[in-house]
């Protein structure tokens, strides 16, 4: 029995826009460009993509602002916690952003990238018809503290206007 050969990720969609985060929820479309679509797809020899990942690329920020983000794939609006749990796909924390801004040694300054494997939350939301193969909303949402035992609510999530953090671009590969 073989194994099956890795196939090179090609990008099939990006966004037109930065973004930049200070502690509110963000959302990002992702076109996805119906030729490198099928292109992509008839390349692989497949109909369907076997793997399908998100990159938020060229993360840039004077300084880490200590926040975590949960990063969503079409989250409706007002999700509950079963929604929160379908669609999520990973979190962006800017943890070495400091490292990147200013490397050591006579390595060149870059912005940061995180990617996340949503095969399986893609084909689980395309099961239940909220996947559109056309159009990936990408939710950026930052994560609160948990409310200490015993308390009625958690501490309010809080912001960083005073240190935001761009995010370059936001796009979907299949591989």
């Amino acid at each position: 029995m073989s194994t099956p050969t890795p196939r090179e990720p090609q990008i099939v969609g990006a966004s037109e826009r930065s973004v930049s985060l200070v502690g509110a929820t963000e959302q990002v479309p992702v076109a996805i460009d119906a030729r490198a679509h099928r292109e992509t797809l008839a390349k692989q020899g497949v109909s369907e993509p076997q793997r399908i990942a998100l990159h938020l690329e060229d993360i840039e920020a004077k300084e880490n602002p200590g926040s975590v983000y949960g990063v969503y794939v079409n989250l409706p609006e007002d999700a509950d916690e079963r929604q929160l749990a379908e669609h999520h796909v990973g979190n962006l924390s800017f943890f070495g952003l400091e490292q990147a801004r200013e490397p050591r040694g006579d390595e060149p300054a870059h912005g940061v990238r995180s990617s996340m494997d949503i095969t399986d939350v893609a084909q689980n939301l395309k099961a239940h018809g909220e996947w559109d193969a056309e159009h990936v909303r990408v939710t950026l949402r930052p994560l609160g503290l948990l409310a200490p035992e015993g308390a009625d609510a958690p501490p309010p999530t809080p912001t960083h206007e005073d240190l935001p953090v761009r995010v370059g671009r936001v796009s979907v590969s299949y591989g």
